[in-house]
């Protein structure tokens, strides 16, 4: 009998330990770490892998072996870090506080839009306790080392990036009076930008509402036009965009049994309709076939990838 009793004392003592832990798991994640940071222990932005080394990463992609086939794989050990970049300033940003101005480190930063110029490749963050301002990080696309933070003028989410290369500027997604809106660098504002002279985050050029939009997660530039929107499911999943078969299947380049849905050619012609044959090869995937069919060596190609 007692045996029982102390066997029904023992599993409710669990369960209330059990209940007890999982509130305040859901309270720290929930509640504590929207409104407080982890304290800083840099004094700037962290360049070095935050969670994952390269190797740990690479192993970690490799599980994925619908996607990385032997094909794949060659091609990415000929690139710099298995074609891999480090984001920055996922422990620690340097920033300004939003309230005080004063420049603080942020250890909540949240990576959002990513975008390729011909040289760098640019990722905004956002505070994800909105204590501090919004930034962009730039990385040296060649070297895949970490340039400088950027540090935009108010907290914007900065869902999305996008670059203008046909007016060399940089859009980002942002919010005015409520409002979807897009706001503008240009490139040669954000190349000359640096804090440590200005002591102040550098301010858009324009800013302009997108007028249909509640909010403004993503964006693209192509063919001289900047498109923006929200939920790419509500999107794709619209009379206009089902009528016109605007979300192809296509077959991928590297395994052709298997597709993927694409946007389609927004171009319709009745005498000459669009074929999608396959997805488009990774960057790069034909170098060593083209530099071996204009006479290098396998040895010359070999040094020109390392």
């Amino acid at each position: 009998m007692k045996t029982q009793e102390a066997k029904g004392v023992t599993w409710k003592n669990l369960l209330i330990a059990a209940v007890l832990l999982i509130g305040c798991v859901v309270f720290y994640f929930g509640v504590y770490r929207k409104a407080n940071e982890p304290v800083a222990v840099l004094d700037r932005t962290n360049a070095a892998p935050a969670v994952h080394t390269l190797s740990e990463v690479t192993e970690i992609l490799m599980q994925y072996d619908d996607f990385f086939t032997e094909e794949m794989v060659e091609h990415l050990s000929l690139e710099q870090n298995f074609g891999t970049y480090i984001i920055p300033g996922l422990k620690s940003t340097r920033t300004v506080n939003s309230k005080t101005g004063q420049s603080d480190i942020c250890t909540s930063m949240t990576p959002q839009g990513m975008d390729v110029t011909e040289d760098s490749i640019f990722v905004s963050a956002y505070c994800h306790t909105k204590k501090h301002n919004s930034v962009l990080y730039q990385i040296d696309k060649k070297s895949g080392r970490f340039v400088k933070e950027i540090i935009m003028p108010n907290r914007t989410h900065a869902g999305g990036i996008a670059y203008d290369n046909l007016n060399q500027v940089l859009w980002v997604s942002d919010m005015l009076n409520g409002e979807a809106a897009v706001s503008l660098y240009t490139m040669e504002a954000l190349e000359n930008y640096q804090y440590d002279k200005t002591k102040k985050p550098l301010p858009f050029l324009e800013t302009h509402v997108l007028e249909g939009l509640t909010r403004n997660s993503f964006m693209a530039f192509r063919g001289g036009s900047l498109y923006a929107g929200y939920d790419v499911s509500e999107m794709c999943a619209s009379e206009q965009v089902v009528a016109r078969k605007m979300t192809p299947q296509v077959p991928l380049a590297l395994d052709r049994e298997k597709s993927i849905e694409q946007i389609g050619n927004p171009v319709k012609l009745s005498e000459s309709p669009v074929e999608y044959r396959h997805t488009a090869y990774p960057s790069g995937y034909h170098t060593r076939d083209i530099l071996g069919a204009i006479g290098f060596s396998n040895q010359e190609i070999q040094d020109i990838s390392q």
